[in-house]
């Protein structure tokens, strides 16, 4: 490639942009208390990371709600029973935070 006094230059090399930074196992836990509160009608702060999904009396309706919250707010697809009620709201982060990655690397 040539400039305009017709002098050599290096081909210009397209670099991609970033990608957007994976989102952290910390970060869809928040997620997921977030929308378990709104679900609940309770405060998030007060679900626990270390509590099952069963102890907060969330059965596989309120699971599916959970799911499409899920969905709409990271854009992860997370198949039924994938999350269940005997998970904790970390197991269930850790789930979609893989889910996440895999979608990540499959781009890259």
């Amino acid at each position: 490639v040539t400039d305009h006094h017709g002098s050599t230059v290096m081909n210009p090399v397209h670099t991609p942009a970033p990608a957007a930074p994976l989102v952290g196992q910390e970060e869809v836990v928040r997620v997921v208390t977030t929308l378990l509160g709104a679900i609940l009608g309770t405060d998030p702060g007060s679900v626990r990371p270390d509590e099952s999904l069963e102890a907060l009396d969330i059965d596989s309706i309120v699971i599916v709600e959970l799911i499409l919250g899920i969905q709409k707010e990271l854009g992860v697809r997370v198949e039924l029973g994938r999350i269940t009620p005997q998970d904790t709201v970390t197991s269930a982060a850790v789930v979609v935070a893989g889910l996440l990655a895999a979608r990540e690397e499959a781009v890259a």
